[in-house]
């Protein structure tokens, strides 16, 4: 495979490369890596990068409920690798409403339990309201963009 790894992120993370078709790369420890879309999903704000980074697959969970811890991982404000933590207030259709912080450069990143295994993706917090925050369920993302049973979810 010429992009053998995958990533899941947001689609207004990778929204203005598809708008002024520049080109998609992937980043990890100061290094950049070549990608391209492989799939996205506007609506829900979901996309799929292929990427010639190849990064260990993260085993993704059962749907959450209220009550589970959760860990939002991410790049906020450029702080590589970071993690905050919370938990499950609600999960209300295929959004997972979660107290653990997201900022910017957390969109995209998993929402990850107690056990480490993928609940969802970090998307938007509401302004104005500390510690309400939303991630997409992986359920969405396995509706909407890709067969779950195929895929390798890398952050």
């Amino acid at each position: 495979k010429e992009y053998p790894g995958s990533v899941i992120t947001n689609h207004h993370v990778i929204e203005d490369c598809i708008k002024n078709k520049k080109g998609i790369t992937t980043s990890n420890g100061g290094e950049t890596y070549d990608s391209v879309l492989f799939s996205y999903d506007e609506e829900n704000d979901l996309a799929i990068v292929s990427t010639k980074l190849v990064l260990p697959a993260l085993e993704i969970s059962d749907e959450p409920a209220p009550g589970w811890w959760t860990m939002a991982l991410g790049s906020p404000f450029g702080i590589e690798k970071s993690v905050s933590i919370g938990n499950v207030m609600n999960v209300l259709e295929n959004q997972i409403i979660s107290t653990a912080p997201i900022n910017p450069g957390n969109s995209g990143g998993p929402l990850v339990n107690s056990f480490g295994q993928v609940i969802g993706t970090n998307t938007w917090k509401l302004k104005g309201a500390d510690g309400f925050n939303v991630a997409m369920s992986v359920n969405l993302l396995c509706e909407s963009l890709v067969a779950c049973n195929e895929l390798i979810w890398n952050n």
